[in-house]
C-alpha cells in the first residue's frame, strides 16, 4: 500500500509541476502579447500585468515542485522527464494560443518524446 502512495505521491507532483511549468509559458505570452518590437516599458508593464504575475508565482511553485523532484529522483531521469514540458507547452500554445504548428516542428516534438522515453526508461 505504501508503494501505490508513493507512486501516486509521485505522479501527482510530476502533474503539478507540468501544470505550472506550461501555465507559466502561456500566461507570459498572454502577458507580452504579439509586438513587433517590444519596448523596455511594455516588457515592464507585461511583468507587472495580471498575466505576467501569475505566470511569476506559476514558476516559482515550479521551482519548489522541481526541487522536490530532484530530491526523490537521480537528476538525469529527472531532466529528461521534465523535457516533457515542452511538448505540453508546444501542445498548449496550439490548443489556448491557436499558434501553427509545422510538420518540423511535430518532427522534432515526436524526437523529444522519444528521447524521454529511451533515457528515462
Amino acid at each position: 500500500m505504501s508503494n501505490i502512495l508513493n507512486s501516486l505521491q509521485s505522479v501527482l507532483i510530476w502533474c503539478l509541476f507540468f501544470a505550472t511549468s506550461v501555465y507559466g509559458h502561456v500566461a507570459l505570452k498572454l502577458a507580452v502579447g504579439e509586438s513587433e518590437s517590444p519596448n523596455a516599458k511594455h516588457l515592464w508593464l507585461s511583468a507587472i500585468s495580471f498575466w505576467g504575475w501569475s505566470a511569476w508565482i506559476s514558476w516559482g511553485a515550479s521551482a519548489v515542485l522541481w526541487m522536490v523532484v530532484v530530491s526523490k529522483q537521480p537528476l538525469l531521469t529527472a531532466s529528461s522527464i521534465s523535457a516533457l514540458r515542452y511538448v505540453l507547452i508546444c501542445l498548449s500554445a496550439w490548443l489556448i494560443l491557436r499558434d501553427t504548428i509545422s510538420p518540423r516542428e511535430l518532427i522534432g516534438v515526436f524526437c523529444i518524446t522519444l528521447g524521454i522515453f529511451l533515457v528515462a526508461r
